[in-house]
């Protein structure tokens, strides 16, 4: 009911200066590719450039454009809620590219959805994937995004990273549960730690044997916003170590801070890994942990969150919002059967060592050269 508020504001800053810096961007690109006689690739990238598009195909018709947006697409109903002068010049920018390449399945229909709304002039075929607009077509494409496998590996094994298991070690249990965010809202921690609690209450046999740990990143701590959602985080953990804790066993240790060798290191000791993101673009902890985990852990995973198409068939799927749900998947995750966790980490596991970050380059470098 708050957020968000357009006021002049807004439309101030968009006239002056999210087009300008577009502009800007263009302008240097441009001018660059007018050295060359052959016409430029031009790879763009996210929110911040969703005109560029438009400015570098007005000036050289034919360059080949490709752009990548890394957050989720909202369905039409949701750009409904800013002013549709901005909406329409971002589709349509959009679909000057050549390729235009979203996280899941699901942006990419999103996108499709959003076009055929606001540029009913579009044609729009929902089996290839494409957009015809102002004698340009577009192919919209899926390019997850993924992780150095290798590199992520190197720095598990590295001397801080065994320091930081050393450290962690004793902190484990019988069964013990990790969870690696940044401290922000749609990250939904506040739930995760009260289906773990609802967790212990239901299953009192645990008490003792369970332990949670948390990394938790402090983020955009200059909004308030986020400063709240810190302070609950707080004040749930201290509620649940306070009512459930003993005097040798708190339900959850927390470490907040930016250290993600630390991070990388309790990547190794879950026995249950817990990604309940409300919505994201992609989540890359629920792809460095089942690469580094010594323990065939099981991953739980969030239904919304932008990896769950790619590892859904090994993970144990969840609503974020469903904090019954989740309790019933991380009781689930640490008494599981020991064969079922290693198939399921080894299907995790395959995944991601298929699909690393050189496949989402390699992918995207082909389609552009199918195209000169």
């Amino acid at each position: 009911p708050y957020n968000p508020n357009v006021d002049s504001t807004v439309h101030d800053a968009w006239e002056t200066g999210y087009i300008p810096v577009n502009q800007a961007f263009a302008k240097v690109i441009i001018q660059d590719a007018r050295r060359n006689e052959n016409p430029p690739i031009v790879i763009g990238h996210d929110y911040h450039l969703y005109l560029l598009p438009e400015f570098v195909r007005q000036e050289i018709p034919d360059a080949i454009i490709q752009h990548f947006v890394h957050i989720p697409w909202p369905t039409p109903r949701y750009w409904h809620m800013i002013p549709s002068y901005i909406t329409h010049r971002i589709c349509s920018a959009l679909c000057q590219t050549n390729l235009l390449g979203f996280q899941s399945p699901q942006d990419r229909r999103s996108f499709l959805d959003t076009v055929e709304e606001f540029l009913p002039e579009a044609k729009i075929d929902h089996h290839n994937f494409t957009v015809e607009w102002q004698g340009n077509r577009t192919d919209v494409k899926v390019y997850p995004i993924s992780i150095n496998v290798g590199e992520v590996q190197r720095i598990a094994n590295s001397p801080r990273a065994l320091e930081s298991e050393a450290k962690l070690a004793p902190l484990c249990n019988e069964k013990t549960i990790v969870r690696i965010d940044r401290a922000e809202p749609n990250k939904n921690i506040v739930r995760g730690f009260k289906a773990y609690e609802l967790m212990l209450k239901r299953h009192p046999e645990l008490i003792g044997k369970v332990t949670f740990l948390a990394f938790l990143v402090p983020s955009r701590t200059h909004i308030r916003q986020y400063q709240r959602y810190m302070d609950e985080i707080e004040q749930v953990v201290q509620q649940i170590n306070r009512s459930l804790g003993t005097g040798d066993w708190q339900p959850i240790q927390t470490f907040i801070e930016n250290n993600y060798t630390q991070a990388i290191a309790g990547m190794k000791l879950y026995d249950a890994l817990l990604v309940n993101t409300i919505i994201e673009g992609m989540n890359l902890v629920a792809k460095e942990g089942p690469v580094v985990n010594d323990r065939n852990g099981v991953l739980i995973l969030s239904a919304t969150s932008g990896v769950h198409h790619q590892l859904a068939e090994g993970a144990l799927t969840v609503s974020p919002t469903d904090i019954e749900g989740t309790m019933n998947a991380l009781y689930e995750a640490i008494t599981m059967t020991p064969e079922d966790r290693e198939r399921r980490a080894s299907l995790l596991a395959a995944s991601v060592c298929q699909e690393d970050i050189t496949h989402w380059l390699h992918r995207q470098f082909q389609d552009i050269a199918e195209l000169l």
